[in-house]
C-alpha cells in the first residue's frame, strides 16, 4: 500500500521518487507519515523551498533577485557574473551558493565556475506564477538584470565583454524590447568580429530585412519578436549563430536627413 501511496503522488515521474528517497535519507520525509508526502514535483519544489526560505520576506528580498539572473542566462551562469551583479565579496557569494547547492549547484565548466538550476523542472515551476506563487521568480526581470549587464560591458568597448556576454547579450536585449540597442552592437564591426572568434566552432547565418523607412513595421516587429527567437533556438541545436540584421537598424533619423543611408548601408 505504501509503495501505491508513493507512486500516486510521484504521478509517474521519476525524478520525484529519486528526489523522495533522498528526503527519506535526511530525514525531512517519513515513512510513517504518508500524508505528508508532497503532490507531485510542484508539491515536491513547494516543501524543498519551505524548507530552505521560510522567511518569505527575506527570501524575496534577497535571494529571489539572484535567481531571477541564473532562470533567465541562456547557459549556466558564470558564478563571476553573479558576484559582478550584486557586487558581493567571495565571502558572500559563498554564503548565497552554499545553501542552495542540493538544487542550484555550482559546477566547472571549461575552466570557469558556473550556477544553475539541478533539473529543467525546477526552472519551470519557479518562472510559472501559478506553481510557483509564493516563489515565483520573473523571467523578464531576469532578462533585464542580464541585459543592463551585458550592455555596461558592451559600453566599455567589445573587447573588453565576456565570452556569456558577447554570444547572449543581443538576445537579452530582445526580450525586453531593447531594439535601438541591439541594432547599435549589431552594427558594431568589432562586436561581429569578437563573437565570430568568441565562438570559433561555430557558424554564422545573417539574415537580411530590408525595406523603406515606412514600410513593414508589424511584419518587422512581429519577427522580432516571435519568428527570429525561434529561428535562433533551431539555429542553436545546430552550433549556428542567427544573427539578424535590419538595414534600418543602427541609422538615425539624422544620418537619414542628410543622405548618409546608402552609404551605411553598403
Amino acid at each position: 500500500r505504501l509503495v501505491e501511496q508513493i507512486l500516486e503522488k510521484s504521478e509517474g515521474v521519476f525524478l520525484y521518487v529519486e528526489s523522495f528517497c533522498e528526503d527519506i535519507r535526511h530525514g525531512y520525509l517519513s515513512l510513517d507519515h504518508p500524508e505528508d508526502f508532497p503532490q507531485g514535483l510542484g508539491g515536491k519544489f513547494f516543501k524543498d523551498f519551505q524548507r530552505y526560505f521560510p522567511d518569505v520576506e527575506k527570501f524575496k528580498k534577497g535571494v529571489r533577485l539572484a535567481l531571477r539572473a541564473i532562470l533567465a542566462a541562456r547557459e549556466p551562469l558564470p558564478v563571476e557574473i553573479l558576484q559582478r551583479l550584486f557586487n558581493w565579496q567571495d565571502e558572500e557569494l559563498r554564503d548565497f551558493t552554499r545553501p542552495l547547492g542540493s538544487i542550484f549547484p555550482v559546477m566547472t565548466e571549461a575552466g570557469h565556475e558556473v550556477i544553475k538550476p539541478y533539473h529543467k523542472s525546477l526552472r519551470d515551476w519557479l518562472v510559472d506564477k501559478s506553481k510557483g506563487a509564493t516563489y515565483f521568480v520573473s523571467i523578464l526581470e531576469g532578462h533585464r538584470v542580464l541585459a543592463d549587464a551585458c550592455w555596461k560591458e558592451y559600453s566599455r568597448g567589445a573587447g573588453a565583454m565576456s565570452k556569456y556576454s558577447i554570444r547572449h547579450v543581443r538576445a537579452h536585449l530582445m526580450r525586453i524590447g531593447e531594439t535601438e540597442k541591439r541594432a547599435v552592437i549589431e552594427a558594431d564591426p568589432a562586436y561581429i568580429a569578437q563573437l565570430s572568434r568568441t565562438s570559433p566552432g561555430e557558424q554564422m547565418m545573417r539574415v537580411w530585412v530590408s525595406s523603406t523607412f515606412r514600410d513593414m513595421q508589424p511584419e518587422r516587429d512581429y519577427l522580432v519578436r516571435c519568428v527570429f527567437p525561434q529561428l535562433r533556438e533551431v539555429c542553436e541545436l545546430s552550433g549556428i549563430n542567427l544573427v539578424e540584421v535590419d538595414l534600418r537598424w543602427g541609422i538615425t533619423s539624422e544620418e537619414a536627413s542628410e543622405g548618409k543611408v546608402l552609404p551605411i548601408v553598403l
